[in-house]
Parts: C-alpha cells; structure tokens; sequence
C-alpha cells in the first residue's frame, strides 16, 4: 500500500506542486516544525506512520532542496511526527493493540498517551524551530 500511496502522489506531481505553491511563502526557519506537525496530523488521521513516511518524505526532501534547508532535520521532522501521529491515533494498530493486550480500555489509553506524546512534541517542536534557524545550507 505504501508504493501504491507513493506512485499516485508522484504520478499525480503532489510534490512539485506544493514546492511551487508554498516555495515563496515557506521559510526555512519553519519548514521542520510544518512538516513535523503535518506528518502527525496525517498519522494521527490514518493511523499509520509508515503511510505518512510514504506520503511526506517525497513532498519533504524536494521542499527542503528548494527552500535551502538541510536534509537530515527535515527527514527527521518526518519520522518524528509520524512516530508521535501513529503512537496518539486511536485508530492506529499500535495504539488498539496496546491497550488490547494491557486489557485497559482503549480510549483511556489513548487519553494517557496523548498526554506524554503531547510533552514530548512541544519540547520537539521548539527543536525544530531552533534547527530550522541554525541548520541552513550555504
């Protein structure tokens, strides 16, 4: 499913479109803060960090070349945000499992994650925001 996701968002050209579109207006300062809380937003919806990856990495990295941000902390923006997405989504596989197993019930375990996850983000997002600043290319 994930190839499929990835060959229609690349035969549909998601990714240059939304370089085009956001290229003047998206600075490199907060580039890793928008792709790390847009790929949690997709997990969290879809409930599946490896389809946010398929889905984000290929808009990302064409982004990020074209605002002059370095790679790797937008790579990371990704992942993080689609971990932290997947991990709070109440229909993610992880997330039923988890509170299946643990034999709690599954929205009172999704309300004490989200909790930790929550933290966790904002201390993420502050990084991202410092890294979007410090890591420009030259």
């Amino acid at each position: 499913m994930s190839s499929l996701l990835g060959a229609i968002c690349k035969d549909l050209g998601t990714a240059e479109y939304i370089v085009n579109a956001v290229e003047g207006i998206m600075s490199a300062l907060l580039l890793p803060l928008v792709v790390f809380l847009v790929s949690a937003f997709i997990a969290f919806c879809t409930g599946t960090s490896w389809e946010t990856m398929a889905i984000t990495i290929p808009i990302a990295i064409p982004l990020a070349i074209a605002i002059n941000v370095e790679l790797p902390i937008v790579v990371a923006s990704v992942l993080a945000g689609a971990t932290m997405g997947d991990h709070c989504g109440p229909i993610s596989d992880t997330t039923v499992m988890s509170s299946t197993f643990s034999g709690s019930d599954h929205i009172d375990y999704v309300k004490t994650q989200v909790l930790y996850a929550l933290t966790c983000s904002a201390v993420a997002a502050i990084c991202y925001t410092t890294a979007g600043a410090g890591f420009r290319r030259l």
